[in-house]
């Protein structure tokens, strides 16, 4: 007859197994595991193909040069002789091409760089200055800006006005098929273009530049 104790052992003995096995299978396991496997990647010398548009550094992000888009055709926003004017204590700078307004007035009090400019344009300066941007043209304002980019990491915004929408279009698909980064907006006559400076642009994933 089998005594209470030998049947106690029994179950021991296959318990102990059963956990030897447990073990085993888990130590099998974590070493196929941690065996690095190949990914399937090739180095190769030449830079990947890019989509447009282009993913830019967000925090180093480019210089801007800012034109104006008229039917005369384009017009450059210089912003150096408003900044040399306001750094002498002027509120309303006038320029060939407009007149900028300077705020600084800080409503965080976060940045003391925070500030706007607002700028009016000048039709009669703006047509003055404007360079033509037709077929004819298109291939020195693409080698100008990709220049502008490779050098300075710099990179053109454009306001257009409605009039040219037609003939800024054709010139945005030259510019797209070339890989530039840029930016544009409408501005209607008489509106004025905005330039900002404040905390929130440096804080939020929506500013980042494509």
């Amino acid at each position: 007859m089998q005594s209470e104790f030998d049947m106690d052992s029994g179950f021991v003995d296959v318990a102990a197994n059963a956990l030897a096995i447990v073990i085993l299978m888990t130590m099998i396991a974590l070493l196929i595991a941690s065996i690095p496997l190949e990914r399937g990647e090739e180095a190769r010398n030449e830079p990947p193909p890019l989509p447009f548009p282009v993913a830019l550094d967000p925090t180093v992000p480019p210089l801007n040069s800012y034109w104006y888009v008229s039917g005369a055709g384009l017009t450059r926003i210089e912003l150096a002789e408003a900044a040399t004017g306001i750094a002498d204590g002027q509120r309303k700078v006038e320029t060939e091409v407009g007149a900028f307004y300077f705020q600084n007035d800080r409503s965080s009090y976060r940045d003391l760089d925070e500030y706007r400019l607002d700028f009016l344009p000048s039709p009669p300066g703006i047509a003055a200055l404007a360079e033509s941007f037709d077929p004819d043209a298109q291939a020195d304002w693409l080698r100008k800006f990709s220049g502008s980019f490779d050098a300075t990491n710099t990179v053109p915004t454009f306001f257009v006005d409605p009039e040219a929408f037609q003939t800024f279009g054709l010139f945005f698909q030259a510019i797209r098929s070339e890989g530039i980064a840029l930016r544009w907006r409408p501005i209607e006559p008489g509106q004025r273009a905005v330039f900002l400076r404040k905390p929130s642009q440096f804080e939020s994933g929506l500013a980042t530049w494509r």
